[in-house]
């Protein structure tokens, strides 16, 4: 995963307001005109499945949301994702979580819906901080 620029083509940062909503800002990697299943912005990452002496490639994804309390990916159908799971982002930072839900977006996509499990909001940040994004735009229903 070395080498590679991790910059998403679009980056929108939101703190949802009102009950209901998620309690942290979220990034969103995402672009409002293009339908979902045709958006190609996002951070490549890796995802694996935690092995007793070491973890296991399952196979590349696309996250599409981020926030301290968990993210937003994109895999192909054919990935069986189990419920714990880690979110590699380059060589050093790697998150577990566990997979909350799921939801086909179209014949070869699926997009997940993770809690982050035992990180520390430090990592997290650290993965956050890549982008100078200022304040987040406060949304309300």
């Amino acid at each position: 995963m070395s080498g590679r620029s991790l910059k998403p083509q679009v980056v929108e940062w939101v703190e949802e307001l009102g009950p209901g909503r998620r309690e942290t800002p979220r990034l969103y990697f995402h672009d409002g005109e293009t339908p979902f299943d045709r958006q190609s912005s996002g951070l490549p990452a890796q995802l694996l499945t935690p092995g007793f002496f070491r973890d296991h490639l399952l196979g590349r994804i696309i996250v599409k949301d981020i926030s301290l309390g968990g993210a937003g990916f994109l895999a192909p159908v054919r990935l069986i994702v189990p419920k714990r799971i880690l979110i590699q982002f380059d060589d050093v930072t790697l998150l577990a979580g566990d997979v909350l839900h799921r939801r086909p977006i179209e014949p070869l996509l699926c997009f997940y819906g993770v809690r982050w499990f035992q990180c520390k909001p430090q990592q997290i940040e650290s993965v956050m901080r890549r982008w100078d994004l200022g304040d987040p735009v406060a949304v309300s229903d």
